[in-house]
């Protein structure tokens, strides 16, 4: 039993390591205290509830978070040969989890965040909102398998997917905002505010990223 259990609790371990566990935390974290520390208040403010509302803006954090994880895999999938070489045994995909398991993983949580964005971008009246979402898995997929291995290109990806995890919250609000004339008019005199946090903190996320 004690065999089984440090064997069970080792594949989590693995799982928390090639999904990078902290990094998807600091994203729920970031995405959740720009909501409802910024977004949510501001709006409220101008007795407007934000458009979004609490299960849409779940959904959208949770595709986010999808979609960084299957970054993290493709970019272990791709990273496997030179990290044998050159970080042996960090990679988890180098003999800790199946590959064949982790691209599967990859394409289902990939499906799911493209279907989730599809139905958000319905919701906000604006399906091209919804080809966000497979641009940006593609471009993790490129970065992964091309753009890392050129330093200028590669800090420039993912300074901008940093950045998009700051703007894409308000993208959304904004849109379904626009749905609501009405909401919308009480909401303009704090739509240039609003404006300011996300731009700032998106170019903070940008610049730390570089």
């Amino acid at each position: 039993m004690m065999m089984l259990s440090n064997g069970r609790s080792n594949s989590v371990k693995n799982w928390m390591s090639l999904l990078r566990f902290p990094n998807l935390a600091i994203i729920i974290l970031t995405q959740y205290l720009l909501g409802y520390g910024i977004i949510r208040p501001m709006m409220l403010m101008q007795h407007v509830a934000p458009p979004l509302g609490h299960l849409n803006f779940l959904i959208l954090v949770l595709v986010t978070v999808f979609i960084a994880a299957g970054g993290y895999i493709i970019n272990d999938h791709f990273d496997v040969n030179t990290d044998r070489k050159n970080k042996a045994g960090k990679n988890m995909l180098e003999g800790k989890i199946s590959v064949r398991i982790a691209l599967r993983v990859y394409y289902i949580i990939n499906g799911l965040a493209i279907l989730a964005g599809f139905y958000l971008a319905y919701m906000a009246g604006s399906y091209q909102l919804g080809l966000i979402f497979p641009a940006i898995i593609g471009l993790l997929w490129y970065y992964s398998s091309r753009y890392q291995r050129m330093p200028l290109w590669g800090n420039l990806i993912v300074a901008m997917l940093s950045a998009m995890v700051i703007l894409i919250i308000w993208l959304f609000e904004f849109f379904m905002l626009l749905n609501n004339s009405g909401d919308f008019v009480n909401v303009i005199n704090q739509l240039g505010a609003i404006n300011k946090y996300i731009w700032a903190y998106a170019l903070f996320a940008f610049l730390v990223s570089l």
